[in-house]
């Protein structure tokens, strides 16, 4: 039985559609010409610093969070420190989803993939690191969806796309540290676990390999895989 009052749920259908986006004059063409990267957590935090160095570069940002005000308030100041680097302005988008739910990932990969077929970078920030097991509505262990499942889920769907890329990049930014082999192959979902640092160690642990498993499923060469850690 998945313990309701432990359960964080956001039931949000229709933001899945909202964005901001913020363009110029330029055609439709030369936009889809253009860089993207996709920036999970890019509404705070290491992702927003990452979003910003990102599209200073002239690199089209699409931005995914949960929270809409926080959301359409990074891709605003994103136009602004765009205007003051002198580069011209390119288009940028908020896309909202809650990434703890794998039925919201899945939607928000197809949101992705109908503007255009392009994608140069994948970059993961979107992460937690908690002490106590929590399970969605879903049935699945919180920080297990959102450290590992949702970006295994998104690297799967935007491989194709990565691998047409002139040079495609997986980011993965791990949450506090590195660990050990912690994984309990027969409890997944954590259900007979203790609370403690075990709860997202094995999540980390499953980012690893993530990261290690890329080489083998992308046949592109130009394309790159990276795992960057946080100190804790």
């Amino acid at each position: 039985m998945i313990p309701e009052a432990r359960s964080r749920i956001w039931r949000r259908p229709h933001d899945m559609h909202d964005s901001i986006r913020l363009t110029d004059t330029n055609s439709e063409s030369e936009s889809t010409e253009r860089p993207v990267a996709l920036i999970t957590g890019g509404t705070d935090g290491i992702g927003r610093a990452v979003a910003s160095q990102v599209a200073q570069a002239g690199i089209r940002v699409l931005l995914v969070g949960r929270n809409r005000d926080r959301g359409f308030e990074a891709a605003r100041q994103l136009s602004s420190e765009q205007l003051g680097s002198g580069n011209p302005l390119v288009e940028h988008q908020y896309l909202s989803a809650d990434l703890p739910l794998l039925s919201e990932t899945a939607a928000l990969a197809n949101t992705v993939s109908r503007p255009t077929g392009r994608l140069d970078a994948l970059v993961c920030c979107a992460g937690n690191f908690s002490l106590r097991p929590e399970w969605t509505s879903e049935g699945l262990e919180r920080s297990l969806v959102l450290n590992y499942l949702s970006r295994f889920l998104l690297a799967q769907r935007f491989l194709p796309a990565l691998g047409r890329a002139p040079s495609g990049r997986l980011v993965l930014v791990s949450n506090a540290g590195k660990y050990g082999d912690s994984l309990d192959i027969n409890d997944l979902q954590y259900r007979h676990g203790r609370p403690g640092f075990r709860v997202s160690a094995r999540t980390q642990f499953a980012n690893d390999l993530l990261r290690s498993s890329w080489p083998i499923d992308i046949k592109t060469p130009p394309s790159r895989s990276h795992a960057c850690f946080r100190e804790s």
